[in-house]
């Protein structure tokens, strides 16, 4: 599991990822858009079985937001 920072909004990191990871499905987790490796849709219970992406924001605050981005490829 690697985890990084960015100053992006997470909606654009997922497009970004969207739109070079082929095969991935979205779905939604706690508000936030999560790219995994399908085939087939899978409740967000299951996705520690998966490959995944989440980016998410980590602070509210109207003068810093960050996105912090997980990527997880299980063994």
């Amino acid at each position: 599991m690697m985890w990084f920072k960015s100053m992006d909004s997470p909606e654009k990191i997922t497009n970004w990822y969207k739109g070079n990871l082929s095969g991935w499905l979205e779905m939604t987790v706690s508000g936030s858009r999560v790219l995994y490796k399908g085939p087939g849709k899978v409740e967000a219970k299951d996705l520690n079985n998966r490959p995944y992406l989440w980016a998410r924001t980590t602070n509210d605050s109207s003068v810093a937001v960050d996105s912090q981005i997980t990527i997880r490829i299980p063994k």
